[in-house]
């Protein structure tokens, strides 16, 4: 099937009918791997000549490990020097990391009032906090924390925007054959799993290159 231009394979249940049905009319956008430059969840310069597009889940230990040794190393060498634009997407596997859909809601809420790769940061490294503690309480705690409105921020998540967004996320990896975390896009060259910023700099240099 396909939900307005969306992929839905398989026999599923009504309920995966019911998700994507629901996201159109909650206003949701065709689901596409281009993040405009001007994007809270952009990184870089607009006319870089590589984007690199990572999909990720807060609690996925692997995609922690790439986001504590890696991405740092990738923004001070690609992307500070105008050779990168890096954009992050959510890609939460409930089915695994049920509480892993409110974090990118969180992260999503948080970026809405400028402080999207703060959130972003602060869920990472705190990871063992919030995953054994109730998130309806430790978000909003991180939210003052870093300054934001709160009441602005509880009202964006409960209000389902947050959600929609998320769901945009989930619809853009799964029609570009993303099925596992933390899965990057180099231009269009698709690499699942993570890679050391050493492995991860040849891939990057070689599109550059026109590879």
């Amino acid at each position: 099937f396909r939900i307005n231009g969306a992929p839905l394979s398989g026999a599923q249940p009504f309920a995966a009918f019911q998700q994507q049905i629901e996201y159109y009319l909650a206003g949701g956008e065709p689901p596409t791997l281009k993040v405009e430059a001007d994007s809270f969840r952009s990184l870089g310069q607009a006319d870089a000549p590589v984007v690199v597009i990572e999909f990720s889940d807060y609690r996925c230990p692997a995609c922690t490990s790439v986001a504590r040794g890696v991405i740092p190393e990738l923004i001070k060498r690609y992307v500070d020097t105008g050779k990168v634009r890096y954009v992050y997407r959510e890609f939460p596997i409930a089915s695994l990391h049920p509480l892993s859909q409110k974090a990118s809601e969180a992260a999503i809420c948080a970026g809405m009032q400028g402080k999207y790769w703060e959130m972003n940061e602060k869920l990472f490294a705190s990871q063992e906090e919030w995953s054994v503690e109730d998130p309806a309480s430790t978000f909003p705690a991180y939210a003052q924390e870093l300054g934001l409105d709160v009441a602005a921020f509880n009202e964006c998540l409960d209000s389902g925007e947050a959600a929609t967004v998320v769901q945009g996320d989930r619809l853009a990896a799964e029609a570009a054959g993303v099925n596992a975390t933390p899965y990057f896009f180099v231009n269009e060259l698709p690499i699942r799993g993570g890679l050391p910023i050493e492995a991860l700099g040849r891939v990057i240099d070689y599109v550059a290159a026109g590879g």
